[in-house]
């Protein structure tokens, strides 16, 4: 599921036709699970696989793509954390990230649903963005279509969580 480099070929494509031999598709699978306890390897059935296709072949799209951490020195004076804050929200917000995730020289792809918003119109701000940048809009469609059904997929693998020390 990862993108990255795909949005280079995607972007340049001369048709749809030849952008189809890229489109995401399911990643593979496999009849094998790691036990819940993790010392074995287990055959996959109904109850260890609910979400496996008839052939007890369980998928399982990963959402990590990159993305960004942020992190603030707890000895940081309140004036210098107001600013590092303003900052981390000002770049993450969907005014400024979506124009990191469109653009076809940046490998970076932490999507999110504002990424996505108004894009059915071609003429709309968000739409704009993307084909600025070089998408056509039947492509825009498809990678939120590979990207929104790998985010509410049943079966999805979600990254870790680093939690921090509270003091």
């Amino acid at each position: 599921n990862f993108h990255g480099s795909l949005k280079i070929i995607l972007t340049q494509m001369e048709s749809g036709e030849a952008a189809e031999n890229f489109r995401m598709k399911m990643i593979p699978g496999s009849k094998y699970v790691l036990s819940a306890d993790g010392k074995e390897v287990e055959v996959c059935d109904e109850l260890r696989c609910p979400y496996a296709d008839k052939n007890h072949i369980n998928h399982a799209p990963f959402y990590g793509e990159g993305g960004i951490g942020i992190a603030f020195n707890f000895h940081a004076s309140p004036d210098i954390l107001e600013a590092a804050t303003s900052f981390a929200v000002t770049l993450t917000g969907p005014e400024h990230s979506l124009p990191l995730v469109t653009s076809v020289g940046s490998l970076l792809d932490p999507y999110r649903y504002s990424h996505f918003s108004n894009i059915k119109d071609p003429t709309s701000a968000e739409s704009k963005v993307y084909i600025n940048d070089g998408w056509n809009h039947s492509s825009i469609l498809q990678w939120q279509n590979s990207t929104v059904t790998a985010f509410e997929h049943s079966n999805g693998v979600k990254d870790l969580a680093i939690y921090g020390k509270a003091l």
